[in-house]
């Protein structure tokens, strides 16, 4: 069923759905003409792809109005705002527009109807909730899907960014807790192979959900699962597309580098990024770090009236939540990689938790002063945190958060210091405690 939409200016607040909203038209909505409209024209919250988009207008008997010709549809002054031609004479009567609209910003699909009138309304009310004709049932993604295909990609990309960083801000410090040995060079060399494995394995993942992401995409915009050719039209005739080019060639150039990188070995590593045998480790980074831009980019943060500082804003969340739980993965597969082969393991298990937690706090940081800073751009009002899809979806978020960063706080308190003691204690009292308070720090991971 489409839902009704009025021609009233939304208020700034009302971004907590975001999307291409219909914010007025001409004729305005319940509007009565003295003479029938050459077009009607349309303004919505952001940018539209005409090409992907449509407008009908009907009478009462489900006729429709709009001239008969592809360029019925059309940019009226920019992409905000299309216009639809009408046939002349419009005889007395109401009239329903009923549109179908493809945001270029975020590159979601929204619909809605008006009714106007030509001559004075009828005595009889039409129903406001149902229009006489609709655009028609269209294929689209379902559901979980279009939910599968996001969360692959911030899975993926949070996956590769926490790969590349752990060997650098972890790691080192780490090594040098260390006793030079043949069991502590094993461990780490298993940590880094892990790391390669790691950042060739998210580099694909990305590379595919790029791939998922464009073909649904292609599918909510046109309604076809199956053609290539649509496929292909939005790669190359949307902003979407445009923005997903960028996005595959930088999982592309990810996924190259990572091949060398697994290939050249540990032998290849150094503690510090810029040391000449890191550079495609360097260049890993780079390619990390960005790929969130493209995201952003095609964010609910890009849509609406948002600024380019509501968009660095969101790149910052994303890059602060892809370290922190990319990392916290690492830190994972290292303990449990690397740990068994340490004869001294309180040494590395402290040195690890601590180095971690030194950037993981400045990182949920970041996550929640930004995720502040959005939530507020697109809540109107504290009321929209229970009366919103958005509201609701955050009110989840908080809640699953709070309990992480009691875990996080308490491994930064209480196993960090914990370690450490042992380290420094005695190492048959270590040998004793130890292992108690290591499967109580993995299952805290």
């Amino acid at each position: 069923m489409l839902e009704a939409e009025n021609a009233k200016a939304a208020p700034r607040g009302g971004s907590a759905s975001a999307h291409a909203t219909l914010i007025k038209s001409q004729p305005a909505a319940s509007q009565s003409l003295g003479q029938s409209p050459a077009e009607v024209v349309l303004w919505f919250t952001e940018a539209v792809e005409i090409g992907f988009s449509k407008a009908y207008v009907t009478d009462a008997t489900g006729a429709r109005w709009e001239a008969p010709n592809e360029g019925a549809f059309h940019v009226h002054t920019d992409p905000t705002n299309p216009g639809l031609i009408m046939q002349p004479g419009l005889p007395n009567g109401g009239y329903t527009v009923v549109w179908d609209v493809l945001s270029s910003v975020d590159g979601h699909r929204t619909k809605g109807f008006f009714t106007f009138f030509v001559g004075p309304p009828p005595l009889e009310p039409i129903d406001p909730s149902v229009p006489p004709v609709d655009l028609g049932s269209t294929s689209r993604p379902p559901e979980w899907l279009q939910v599968f295909s996001r969360w692959g990609s911030f899975a993926s990309m949070a996956a590769l960014i926490g790969a590349v960083a752990f060997p650098f801000l972890v790691l080192p410090a780490a090594v040098s807790a260390l006793r030079p040995s043949p069991a502590s060079e094993r461990a780490v060399r298993r940590v880094l192979r892990t790391a390669r494995v790691s950042v060739l394995a998210s580099a694909l993942a990305l590379a595919v959900t790029a791939l998922l992401a464009l073909w649904v995409q292609a599918w909510l915009a046109t309604g076809d699962s199956t053609s290539l050719q649509v496929i292909e039209d939005v790669r190359s005739g949307t902003r979407y597309g445009d923005i997903w080019t960028a996005r595959i060639l930088l999982a592309g150039g990810a996924l190259a580098a990572s091949v060398i990188v697994l290939i050249r070995g540990a032998q290849q590593w150094h503690e510090s990024i810029v040391h000449p045998s890191n550079t495609p480790w360097a260049l890993l980074l780079l390619l990390a770090v960005g790929i969130p831009v493209t995201t952003s980019l095609n964010s609910h943060a890009a849509a609406g009236g948002s600024t380019d500082l509501e968009t660095i804003v969101d790149y910052v969340h994303l890059l602060a939540g892809g370290l922190w739980a990319g990392m916290l993965l690492q830190l994972g597969l290292a303990i449990a990689l690397a740990v068994p082969l340490l004869e001294e393991r309180a040494p590395f298990l402290a040195a690890s938790v601590r180095r971690f937690s030194l950037i993981a706090l400045p990182a949920v940081g970041l996550i929640v002063a930004t995720g502040l800073v959005q939530s507020i751009d697109r809540l109107g009002a504290l009321d929209d945190i229970f009366d919103s899809e958005y509201g609701n979806k955050l009110a989840v978020k908080i809640v699953l958060l709070a309990p992480l960063i009691l875990i996080a706080g308490f491994n930064l308190l209480l196993f960090g210091p914990r370690f450490l003691r042992m380290a420094k204690g005695s190492a048959q009292a270590a040998k004793e405690r130890l292992p108690g308070w290591e499967r109580a720090f993995r299952s805290a991971l």
